[in-house]
């Protein structure tokens, strides 16, 4: 089976977008957050399965072997001139040595976008590399914290971050980080940011990783009002707590507030409910 980089990236994305919109028309607002944390991953990973199942089907209906790159690849100008004696001379259409094609123009902006956006996630954790260097390491809790001024309470894999303002929820925000850490739910945010960098052009990734976030968020909470078996203090916290700027890459307990405390007063989904997943 001959590859066409065109062809695969338009039946990974297509596909991506299909799984997130049946997401956003029947699964989003329900109370089953595991769930649709796993539909989300799982679907991203079967689109860029998709492209590699033959059927008798997609074979009918594929472009013809090479086509669809061949569509992209003609030369832009069938005159190519040479540099010769100083002057211009047209060589003849058969002593062609290379034709600028828009399949290389394709390939050439492609690149370029992989470059730009692997190089930004390389930034962002090298900038968090530079704060677990320069954090003091303190024990709070019975959990070791990395002490920052400047980076709020948050979570990366198994690095909990904190600053120097205590405060007297404490232990219910590590609680809160904690689940984020037993969990892996940085293991989500890198595997879409990965994604990211190959699907850069396809905005449907900036949804999921956003979706995937605030699913976090609702896991976190329900973990941790579960394990308190008191909402209405926890409800306090997120009224309370002020909104601040972490990494980009980290679980912070003030990210999506407004949301999550109406997430939390909202009434669980019917088990029926579990019938849409049956759809997919």
């Amino acid at each position: 089976m001959d590859f066409s980089l065109p062809l695969f990236l338009l039946k990974v994305s297509f596909a991506s977008g299909v799984f997130f919109g049946f997401y956003l028309a029947f699964l989003r607002g329900k109370t089953f957050f595991q769930v649709n944390r796993f539909y989300l991953l799982y679907t991203l990973l079967i689109s860029f399965c998709i492209p590699f199942i033959r059927s008798p089907i997609s074979d009918q209906v594929t472009i013809g072997k090479g086509q669809f790159y061949s569509l992209i690849a003609q030369p832009v100008s069938s005159q190519v001139w040479n540099w010769q004696y100083e002057n211009f001379l047209p060589l003849q259409e058969s002593a062609v040595i290379y034709s600028f094609s828009f399949g290389d123009l394709f390939l050439i902006i492609y690149f370029a976008g992989i470059l730009f956006f692997m190089t930004r996630l390389i930034r962002k954790f090298l900038g968090l590399a530079r704060i677990i260097r320069n954090s003091d390491k303190i024990e709070r809790e019975g959990q070791l914290t990395w002490t920052h001024p400047k980076v709020p309470v948050s979570s990366f894999f198994s690095y909990l971050f904190w600053n120097d303002n205590p405060t007297k929820e404490g232990k219910l925000l590590i609680a809160h980080e904690k689940v984020h850490m037993s969990q892996w739910h940085s293991s989500d945010i890198v595997l879409l940011e990965v994604s990211k960098i190959i699907l850069w052009f396809n905005p449907v990734v900036n949804y999921m990783i956003r979706e995937i976030r605030l699913l976090h968020e609702y896991i976190a909470d329900e973990t941790v009002v579960h394990q308190t078996q008191d909402k209405s203090a926890y409800l306090d916290v997120l009224k309370t707590h002020c909104i601040t700027k972490a990494p980009t890459l980290t679980h912070h307990f003030s990210s999506f507030l407004k949301r999550r405390i109406q997430m939390l007063h909202r009434k669980r989904s019917s088990v029926y409910s579990y019938g849409y997943y049956l759809l997919f």
